[in-house]
């Protein structure tokens, strides 16, 4: 049975099902699937999980999501984890096993193979996925964007359908207090 924070959001559409956790302020977008039916799912604190992503696994496998996380649009997530203030962009694709770093950026269109360790403060690119050497992202920028998602998810909530710049700046730069870039 899914067990989702209170503070969550959960976009209508989205489909969740099974062994999943969903986090504080962590937010699951329109057409999101997390299926928890075969192994657990874990989205962390403040994690985004956008539109149209796939998350599942092997039998008694887990995808774990870290603490402000971006899961660009389309993503898959299979039997893999991802960690903290990472970002994986859109329609990447991470397979079983594979463990992104702390504060990674996986490229839009990447595939990262089973088993594959991806070191703290890498990135990654390609099909197969390699390691950039000596291209360090600057995860900052990453970091305002899962705060802004974490606004935007607490907008929704409250009914809101669109979000003027200045309420979104009011409220990331409180919630950077919450969350603060470590």
């Amino acid at each position: 049975m899914a067990i989702i924070h209170e503070s969550a959001y959960v976009a209508p559409g989205a489909f969740i099902f099974g062994d999943v956790t969903v986090g504080e302020d962590a937010s699951i977008w329109p057409g999101a699937s997390l299926r928890g039916d075969m192994g657990r799912v874990v989205v962390g604190r403040g994690s985004s999980v956008q539109d149209g992503c796939t998350m599942h696994i092997q039998p008694g496998d887990t995808v774990e999501v870290g603490d402000l996380v971006t899961i660009g649009h389309g993503v898959v997530l299979h039997g893999c984890s991802v960690g903290d203030f990472s970002l994986v962009g859109m329609n990447a694709t991470v397979l079983d096993g594979a463990k992104i770093g702390k504060r990674c950026l996986v490229a839009a269109g990447s595939l990262v193979r089973p088993g594959t360790v991806i070191p703290d403060g890498s990135f990654v690119v390609g099909n197969p996925a390699t390691i950039k050497e000596g291209r360090t992202p600057d995860m900052s920028l990453h970091y305002m964007g899962a705060i802004i998602y974490i606004a935007m998810a607490h907008m929704y909530r409250e009914g809101a359908e669109s979000f003027p710049i200045e309420e979104l700046s009011r409220r990331a730069e409180i919630l950077k207090l919450k969350y603060p870039f470590a």
